[in-house]
């Protein structure tokens, strides 16, 4: 409801327990004419990213913890990059993470928009259920 509601363009979802297959599925409910859905190494921790037309994106790469893309959008001169995270859960894991955004960032100088889970906390009163 709320994405009907608020007519995003696009949306990444992390740490969502769909398989690929129910992404679509999504996709056709709230009218979006593009996803990208990838199985993560971990159980229920899939990615996805839907998008409209509005925009022109060109998926640049992806693994079980990113989708990188470039957007364009209609109209207007310039592209911009858009990065979804999902961050290891594993703080002896997690340097992964830093080391996958800092290769990304070496590959292109554009504006660029990261979101997601980076499984940080900056104060311990953010820390609820684990």
């Amino acid at each position: 409801n709320l994405i009907k509601y608020l007519s995003p363009n696009r949306v990444f979802l992390s740490e969502t327990p769909l398989a690929v297959q129910e992404m679509e599925a999504i996709r056709k409910k709230t009218c979006f004419k593009n996803c990208l859905g990838v199985d993560a190494d971990r159980r229920r921790d899939n990615l996805a990213l839907l998008w409209d037309n509005e925009s022109e994106l060109i998926i640049k790469s992806y693994s079980s913890s990113h989708i990188d893309t470039e957007v364009a959008l209609k109209g207007r001169e310039g592209i911009w990059r858009l990065t979804g995270i999902c961050a290891q859960p594993e703080t002896h894991l997690r340097h992964e993470t830093w080391s996958l955004l800092c290769n990304l960032s070496s590959q292109r100088n554009i504006p660029w928009l990261c979101m997601g889970d980076f499984n940080e906390i900056l104060y311990n009163t953010e820390n609820e259920g684990g």
